[in-house]
């Protein structure tokens, strides 16, 4: 079991792997429509003109834009930690940077890649 600074580090990465693939995903596929308002529109003419192997391709270009947007937000954050010396705390345990030797969104991608945490 690690120190409670390398826990938080691991909950913090932990908690942004387990971010899901969003319903987009479900809106293209599945439904093949967003909800009905207007300005969704022309995103619905779309997605009628598509075959289902097409739609299934849009959504999965939909999830990786989504999970690099959160690799993105981690690599900005890293940033700012690291050239900044900046800090992060949650009840009154502040956070150790890099315990593993890896950055935020090194370690995010391992995880949600399916590898443990090493100790």
């Amino acid at each position: 079991m690690g120190t409670p600074s390398r826990e938080l580090w691991q909950s913090l990465v932990d908690a942004f792997a387990g971010i899901g693939d969003g319903v987009h995903q479900n809106w293209v596929t599945e439904r093949v429509k967003y909800p009905d308002f207007e300005e969704n529109r022309e995103i619905n003419d779309l997605l009628a003109s598509l075959s289902d192997a097409q739609r299934r391709v849009l959504a999965n270009m939909l999830v990786d834009a989504r999970h690099g947007g959160i690799f993105d937000a981690l690599v900005v954050l890293h940033e700012r930690l690291i050239f900044n010396e900046g800090k992060y705390s949650e009840r009154g345990v502040q956070m150790e940077i890099e315990p593993h030797g890896y950055t935020l969104f090194e370690d995010y991608l391992s995880r949600r890649s399916g590898h443990d945490w090493s100790e």
